[in-house]
């Protein structure tokens, strides 16, 4: 007599809260415990920048949902459910509306069991993206290093009969021991922007006022480092 097996079964549950559900966006992924890069990868429909300026209950509140997703395209038939790791990639396109993720499960639904979850919950995103990981690793704790030499410069650009001033940022590159994920841009005390690359161009600034500019680094694991020597320009 022969038998065909039963496929295995796996789910995410993500319990996550936000205002704005045409902002949110989720990406699960999947490795070898051997990386912290994903090697595979999983689109939920429901949770791509869709259902309008709403939140979960068709408010204009935040609210929080509970969420399963089927992510059994990372098993296969040879795939121990323990020997991989697992990713919640969570995006927010716009700030001023943050996502907060409280938690990210990984589930068996045979046993009904949690098999892992991500620690570093809750974990907010305004205008930006950040990832958690379950399974079985040693969380990152270290902050990547201070970034250097920062710069800044008043630029000018004439359009026409137009005048654009704009403040011109630069930096060299932070350190980390898994990978640095992007830089904060603090203007006056109070986080202002974020961005993947080297250099930052402040285009909202006023004639006869003065900025004070520092940049930190982040991590994949959202390690902040301590923010760089700071640079004054006035306008």
């Amino acid at each position: 007599m022969s038998y065909t097996p039963v496929a295995k079964k796996l789910l995410a549950k993500v319990t996550v809260s936000h205002a704005l559900r045409n902002q949110l966006s989720l990406q699960f992924g999947a490795s070898s415990t051997s990386t912290l890069t994903p090697q595979k990868y999983f689109y939920p429909f429901a949770l791509v920048n869709k259902g309008g300026a709403f939140a979960f209950n068709g408010s204009g509140t935040e609210v929080e949902g509970s969420f399963y997703f089927d992510i059994s395209s990372f098993l296969t038939a040879t795939t121990s459910i323990q020997n991989q790791l697992y990713y919640l990639m969570a995006y927010d396109s716009v700030t001023g509306a943050p996502i907060t993720v409280r938690s990210f499960e990984v589930i068996d639904p045979i046993s009904d069991t949690s098999v892992f979850a991500a620690s570093n919950v809750p974990m907010l995103i305004d205008g930006g993206s950040n990832r958690l990981i379950a399974g079985n690793y040693t969380p990152d704790t270290q902050a990547p290093s201070v970034p250097g030499s920062l710069t800044g410069s008043v630029t000018s650009q004439k359009r026409g009969k137009k005048v654009t001033v704009s403040v011109r940022l630069n930096w060299s590159a932070s350190t980390d021991n898994v990978a640095v994920a992007r830089y904060f841009v603090y203007r006056n005390g109070v986080k202002y922007a974020e961005t993947t690359a080297l250099s930052f161009t402040d285009s909202n600034t006023s004639v006869g006022v003065s900025y004070t500019y520092h940049v930190s680094a982040i991590d994949t694991s959202d390690n902040q480092s301590n923010q760089s020597n700071s640079v004054v320009i006035s306008r």
